[in-house]
């Protein structure tokens, strides 16, 4: 992985994914009984040479936290940051050792990476020696021979690092029943910030970001997952070409549970306070609609207002005075409700409820907020949002 820089300029034209990528896999309803194991290996440090990557230990630290949630993916993770060879080698044996048929095992790698003289892809950890670059970093066919030794056969593999793509240069076969995502092609570097990789950055945006669940069946695969990152990064200042290959996997492999998808409705006199609001969810991990770009009045915008709102699972209705008064507003509530969309309204302020209101959703509880949402009331809301949630399902 590269230092961060400016987007290169490229005249080259646009890369198929990878050569042996299969056709997307049917989404299944339901992951397979088996554990879920994640091993993440992330490498910013060096013992013996000059290179900082400040960004992969938050790309550890920040997918763990994706993978590992139980609510949403499931995963047992083990992280490894600015480990050294033996220690990650063992890990990866062990791992693979270790899982089943029915387990689902996910192979992540962070860090800068290089082509050797062959053509294999090496992986670099904290005391990889530059004198001996092929003997002391974690070489793509090992992992791939540990694959192929593991009674498991439904493996993800997700490489961010420079030259990924090449990953399966030279090997001695590919096991049954891998997908594999890698952050560029082979000719391409893969950047890091400070606040991670760029593809990992985009990889968790599509983990947290319910339009990736493209077939809006509550779940985002593997596959879906790829397809955000790809347009995502294309449309970037990096505009790397992520790869992805399948290999004999009868049923695409979720990732995460898609995040609910939940309207705000908001007057726009009131906008200031629908982007406390929003942020406030948004930092619990609540991922919120809202139109933040006027009301033009045509059917676009008609259009995608209703689009939205009918996709989500609950409404959260800002009730202030100016709200209430909305029309725009109103035909959102009534809406919702014909669709049987719940609605939760968050009262901030005194207001007095006009009787339409009353006489429609008065049965609705309300939570009430200060003007400044503390932490501990947006997690009361939150809690609301979640039980509602659960309550409709």
């Amino acid at each position: 992985m590269a230092a961060q820089r400016p987007r290169k300029n490229r005249n080259e034209k646009q890369r198929a994914d990878g050569a042996n990528q299969a056709a997307d896999t049917a989404t299944t309803a339901s992951a397979p009984a088996g554990t879920r194991r994640a091993l993440l290996v992330a490498n910013g440090k060096f013992q013996y040479f000059n290179h900082l990557l400040p960004g992969t230990a938050k790309d550890a630290m920040n997918l763990a936290a994706a993978l590992s949630s139980p609510d949403r993916a499931g995963f047992e993770v083990t992280a490894l940051v600015d480990e050294g060879f033996y220690a990650v080698r063992l890990a990866i044996a062990q791992a693979c050792a270790s899982s089943r048929p029915e387990d689902t095992l996910l192979f992540y790698y962070s860090g800068t990476s290089v082509v050797d003289s062959q053509g294999q892809l090496m992986l670099p950890v904290f005391d990889t020696s530059p004198d001996f670059l092929s003997a002391t970093s974690i070489e793509s066919e090992f992992i791939l021979s540990q694959m192929r030794q593991s009674a498991c056969r439904r493996f993800v593999l997700i490489i961010d690092g420079c030259h990924s793509g090449a990953f399966f240069h030279n090997n001695r076969g590919i096991p049954d029943g891998l997908i594999a995502m890698t952050s560029c092609s082979p000719e391409e570097l893969s950047y890091d910030t400070p606040d991670g990789g760029a593809f990992t950055q985009s990889l968790l945006r599509a983990l947290a970001d319910p339009a990736a669940d493209r077939d809006q069946d509550g779940q985002i695969t593997v596959d879906e997952a790829y397809d955000y990152v790809r347009r995502d990064l294309l449309a970037s200042d990096y505009a790397n070409h992520a790869q992805k290959w399948v290999w004999n996997l009868p049923e695409s492999i979720v990732l995460v549970r898609a995040s609910a998808r939940i309207f705000l409705s908001y007057s726009r006199s009131n906008g200031k306070e629908a982007k406390t609001l929003g942020d406030s969810l948004q930092n619990l991990g609540i991922t919120v609609w809202q139109d933040v770009s006027g009301i033009p009045g045509g059917a676009q915008w008609r259009d995608s207002l209703v689009e939205a709102l009918g996709k989500s699972d609950l409404l959260v209705f800002l009730m202030t005075e100016d709200s209430l008064a909305s029309k725009w507003v109103r035909r959102e509530l009534e809406f919702a409700d014909g669709k049987g969309i719940p609605i939760v309204p968050v009262v901030m302020g005194e207001i007095a409820v006009p009787d339409w209101f009353s006489l429609q959703f008065g049965g609705v509880q309300q939570i009430t907020l200060p003007a400044r949402p503390t932490e501990a009331a947006a997690k009361a809301l939150r809690d609301a949002i979640m039980k509602r949630l659960t309550a409709a399902r």
